[in-house]
């Protein structure tokens, strides 16, 4: 297998959590890590001895990237910068001839997005969104349901996103249009895509605004349309726990997948709901979440539970040494572009909301 060059630009809580354990637990088998970029100088220092990177720079604007000579000589980098620094950087990358794998949310302006894959298209540059979670196990696992019939025939979608806002937050997250649902909701929109198998129409938002005068709102509800298939996104981001779901509802059974802890449960329909269809929905309910919940906490101690940024990774490498782009399904930078376009609908309708008065106030 050809090794490539890889630089990784960022060294923020992403590139420690998810990219780093990844590409050290595929023990450089694909990448070659030449070494780390980030504005500030003692987080890139500290990142690049923990992780062993023989090299690191401190640069804060994208345009002096070709002054650093190890990142020139890169064949590929791995982008995970705050949002609104995605373009500019890409940008800059592409500019040098390289290959990118951009963290999500792709950019913050569509138009920008769409010179950004030209220009990779005109290079022959392979473009990449790092839309993971859809390559975790639990989700696998659900994509073989659905494949093999054993949900039935998908009747509908729930997402659920839960957020503590005492938990540690990036300091740029408010700044975003909604604040962290910008950040955050690419996860739900490109798993709708993939599971729903078509683009994702955004038919009504119901806002809450915040308590504590923040751009986040409380409450985002979110009514939406996939391949003529209804869903409903709700996010509450003022919730005294963090849990992520994404529930596929099929005739025969639902699953539910709990993203933090990549753990599928598949619960069978009930019929009538008498008590024996009630006990066993909670004994496969406690059952399947207790066993994912000890196989993967081993994992997370091991820094081996990496929600599918492996795959990425592969991926991202496979299109790269082949120059077969089609194994980036729903992770081009034109999948990423109408992950973003779902988010604008959103936010457009939020803030025809806000000026109609309509937004619904917080109790207290």
């Amino acid at each position: 297998m050809k090794r490539l060059k890889l630089a990784l630009i960022g060294a923020g809580n992403i590139m420690q959590t998810r990219h780093l354990p990844a590409l050290v637990s595929a023990g450089q088998n694909r990448f070659e890590l030449v070494g780390l970029v980030d504005r500030t100088r003692e987080k890139c220092e500290r990142v690049a001895r923990q992780f062993g990177i023989p090299q690191w720079a401190v640069c804060g604007e994208s345009k002096q990237f070709g002054s650093i000579p190890w990142l020139v000589d890169a064949e590929a980098v791995i982008i995970a910068t705050p949002p609104k620094q995605h373009a500019p950087i890409v940008r800059s990358c592409l500019s040098l001839g390289r290959h990118v794998l951009v963290e999500k949310p792709f950019v913050t302006d569509l138009a920008e997005g769409r010179t950004i894959i030209d220009s990779a298209a005109k290079g022959a540059l392979v473009l990449a969104v790092n839309q993971n979670f859809q390559f975790s196990q639990s989700f696998h696992k659900l994509q073989q349901l659905i494949a093999t019939g054993e949900l039935g025939m998908v009747k509908s979608f729930y997402c659920v996103q839960f957020s503590n806002d005492t938990r540690r937050l990036p300091v740029w997250g408010d700044d975003l249009p909604l604040g962290l649902f910008y950040d955050e909701s690419p996860h739900v929109f490109y798993l709708l895509r993939r599971f729903g198998g078509g683009d994702v129409t955004v038919k009504d938002v119901t806002v809450v605004g915040s308590t504590t005068g923040k751009n986040t709102p409380q409450v985002l509800n979110v009514a939406v349309e996939v391949n003529g298939l209804p869903g409903t996104v709700y996010c509450n981001f003022e919730s005294p726990i963090c849990e992520w779901l994404f529930i596929v509802f099929g005739t025969r059974r639902c699953g539910v997948v709990d993203m933090f802890r990549d753990i599928l449960t598949v619960l069978p329909n009930d019929g009538r709901h008498l008590m024996k269809e009630v006990f066993t929905s909670s004994f496969l309910a406690t059952a399947q979440h207790w066993r994912g919940f000890i196989a993967n906490g081993f994992r997370y101690v091991r820094h081996r539970l990496h929600y599918g940024t492996d795959v990425t990774h592969a991926n991202f490498h496979q299109a790269i040494t082949t120059g077969d782009q089609r194994v980036l399904w729903n992770m081009t930078g034109q999948d990423g572009l109408k992950v973003n376009a779902t988010q604008h609908a959103v936010v457009s309708l939020a803030r025809q909301r806000t000026a109609r008065g309509t937004v619904a106030e917080p109790n207290g």
